[in-house]
């Protein structure tokens, strides 16, 4: 179920017609564009806020492609980066920008190719890209707006799973365990080894069937690589050195701004509520509350008899999130 923002672009379900946020005005009201026939309508960001609080707005909604960008944008300054991949992004900003520069681009052949070819003339490109390339790098940047979107994304290329099959993994598990109960200084060499002498002990016990394939050294690196500390340590140094290495502190969890961390909890109220017809116990209600951990905030709160439940917390997350018309006031002294 996605979820229900004012930004630019959102579309929502709202009295059996679908809107799309067109505009956000400097006060605060909305420009609404119903997307069946195009009208557009300025509704104010309380009564919509009032609307959705209502339950009137649908929150299965689906928020528009033209926000969602295609690669995630690289994090890194771009001085980190190798030479090559410096030099293919200034390659793709002079092709951006001078497309840029012409007003509005119209993605055709007709209209791209002599741009193309006037950039990769002024810059010495003798293998120019094609008009659909120049196209995926003027919409990542669009979608982004973000100059690093079009830094070729190589660190995202290959597959994110392990090849090895899980006898392999279970061979370098037992090689891993054998060489550092031999010695804690063993290298990767040395795992290794014992790795080649267990797959062909494995091979001939196959009798004719497919025989294992080793991997290779670069491989065996990868594959500690991915290992988990603890069990490395464990491996090395003993499992009571590595639970006093990564034993978890009583300190708590720290938090160094507001809503870094909000903590919910239920309580029985020491009360009985009693009906004021009957006079008869209704019972103790049970209240769940949401605080902020690091200025201690009451966010929000939930009221209700039932018994701590997903119910609950979901209403109190709900009375945390929507606006709130009262505000505390301060008492006179």
């Amino acid at each position: 179920m996605a979820g229900f923002s004012l930004r630019k672009n959102m579309v929502f379900d709202w009295q059996g017609a679908e809107y799309r946020i067109d505009r956000i005005q400097p006060n605060g009201d909305l420009l609404l564009e119903r997307l069946s026939d195009g009208c557009l309508s300025v509704v104010s960001r309380e009564s919509l806020l009032a609307e959705y609080r209502e339950g009137n707005i649908s929150t299965k909604t689906v928020e528009s492609s033209s926000t969602t960008a295609l690669v995630p944008t690289f994090s890194r300054p771009l001085d980190e980066l190798a030479e090559h991949v410096q030099a293919k992004v200034a390659r793709r900003k002079q092709y951006l920008e001078k497309i840029m520069a012409c007003g509005d681009p119209v993605f055709t052949e007709a209209y791209l190719k002599p741009l193309i070819s006037q950039v990769a003339v002024e810059i010495g490109d003798t293998k120019p890209p094609g008009v659909t390339t120049v196209y995926r790098w003027y919409r990542r940047y669009k979608l982004s707006d973000d100059p690093r979107a079009i830094i070729p994304r190589t660190d995202l290329c290959g597959p994110k799973q392990v090849r090895q099959t899980d006898r392999i993994l279970q061979l370098v598990e037992e090689a891993l365990a054998e060489a550092f109960k031999a010695s804690p200084q063993a290298t990767c060499r040395s795992v290794y080894t014992r790795l080649l002498g267990k797959i062909d002990i494995e091979n001939q016990r196959r009798l004719g069937g497919k025989p294992i394939q080793a991997p290779s050294l670069r491989t065996l690196h990868r594959l500690i690589e991915r290992a988990e500390a603890y069990e490395l340590a464990t491996l090395k140094e003993g499992k009571a050195a590595a639970d006093r290495r990564f034993r978890i502190t009583k300190t708590g969890v720290k938090t160094t701004r507001i809503l870094e961390r909000v903590e919910m909890d239920h309580t029985p109220l020491d009360l009985f509520l009693i009906d004021e017809r009957t006079w008869l116990p209704l019972g103790r209600p049970t209240l769940t509350v949401a605080i902020d951990h690091y200025s201690r905030m009451l966010l929000g709160y939930y009221l209700s008899f039932g018994s701590p439940s997903a119910t609950a917390v979901m209403g109190g997350l709900r009375h945390a999130i929507l606006p709130k018309k009262k505000r505390l006031r301060r008492c006179p002294i």
